[in-house]
């Protein structure tokens, strides 16, 4: 099915409230096919704030909504586990999986929490990782992200950036994960130069010497994740030389791969075999994308450096008005993308960037057959 085709029978859709029938379109590849029928629109909430795992930098100003719901205390009870050896087991098995992003909520109010995760979890995440910003006049000992990944009973992973972070400060943090049996963490770079913020003092250049600095001081306590870009960084002068980078960070210690956002099967699946033809051998996870309105889509683009496909762009312009069909556009571009790197054998499992938009997420997994209803 063409996507050009598919946005527009999405927005007659959505202005008729009838069915979408795939006998419209002829079948092709690309962004958006695959698409026979909509179902009910997905919940709808303005994005306020946005922040990649892979880019390791935030939007600021934009609070989150979760959805409303009851669910257990997801701050107590369940020990955590090193994500390294679970993920060695899920690549051997075969065993697929699913992973959330959370982002901070301003309030920081445990009802918030516990209202995104009684959602999430039913989709049976093997882990959350939960993003670090740079919060004014807080205090390290008192940064959100840290109480979060300490109180939180869920298997966790806790970015922490190179840039802005100095020897005591990364010291500080990783001493109180130990304490409270918390070993896993996604070392990243950073960017402040992204958010027009001036660099702080730091000890640290690039994600590689943060990893270095872990292992040289804690050896194999910790799991450590790094972050992979299928499309390179837009800062490295070849792909060759960005795939040398990242051989760098594994060779330093990392343990597994989190990608930057992709919108394409064959981009990821590229990707996983020049990593191995170099010698990259750990876990790589796509990084998925549910895209929640055009105006997010290219604040990615912008703040992010994900390379966006043409033909992606040319579609969403067709429904860029109409947020539920440009959900539902995503939503199936997401769900075939995963399907297609699944039967490729390329990777097991996929890193979903949440928003702090549980539904969405919870409609995707089901999709995938994640979730236990």
């Amino acid at each position: 099915m063409d996507g050009a085709c598919i946005a527009r029978e999405i927005l007659r859709k959505s202005k008729r409230g009838g069915k979408l029938h795939s006998r419209h379109c002829s079948p092709q590849h690309g962004p958006g096919q695959l698409l026979r029928k909509i179902g009910s629109p997905l919940l709808s909430t303005d994005v306020k704030r946005f922040s990649s795992s892979v880019c390791g930098y935030s939007l600021s100003n934009m609070p989150a909504n979760p959805s409303a719901g009851h669910s257990r205390n997801v701050f107590r009870g369940k020990n955590n586990v090193e994500l390294s050896v679970t993920l060695a087991e899920k690549s051997s098995s075969n065993e697929r999986f699913c992973s959330f992003e959370l982002i901070l909520h301003p309030d920081g109010r445990e009802e918030t929490y516990q209202q995104l995760f009684s959602v999430l979890d039913q989709c049976n995440p093997l882990f959350y990782s939960i993003t670090w910003h740079n919060v004014d006049n807080v205090s390290v000992e008192n940064h959100p992200s840290l109480k979060l990944f300490e109180r939180c009973s869920n298997i966790t992973l806790l970015h922490l950036t190179a840039k802005g972070s100095t020897r005591g400060t990364v010291m500080h943090v990783l001493n109180r994960a130990l304490t409270v049996g918390k070993t896993n963490i996604f070392a990243l770079q950073g960017d402040h130069d992204k958010l027009g913020v001036e660099s702080t003092a730091t000890d640290f250049s690039y994600a590689v010497d943060l990893v270095k600095f872990i292992r040289a001081e804690f050896g194999s306590k910790f799991s450590i994740c790094v972050a992979g870009y299928p499309d390179m960084h837009p800062k490295s002068p070849s792909k060759e030389s960005d795939l040398f980078y990242l051989k760098e960070k594994v060779n330093a210690g990392a343990d597994f791969i989190i990608t930057q956002i992709i919108f394409e099967s064959q981009v990821f699946i590229k990707f996983v075999k020049d990593c191995r033809r170099i010698g990259i051998s750990i876990p790589i996870i796509p990084g998925v994308f549910l895209i929640p309105d055009s105006k997010s889509l290219h604040n990615v683009s912008k703040n992010c450096d994900a390379k966006i496909p043409d033909n992606l762009l040319q579609d969403l312009e067709l429904i860029k008005d109409d947020d539920a069909a440009v959900q539902e556009y995503g939503m199936k571009l997401s769900t075939r993308v995963v399907k297609e790197i699944f039967q490729s054998g390329t990777a097991v499992g996929i890193h979903v960037f949440t928003l702090n938009r549980p539904k969405l997420a919870l409609e995707f997994c089901k999709r995938l057959r994640f979730c236990r209803v």
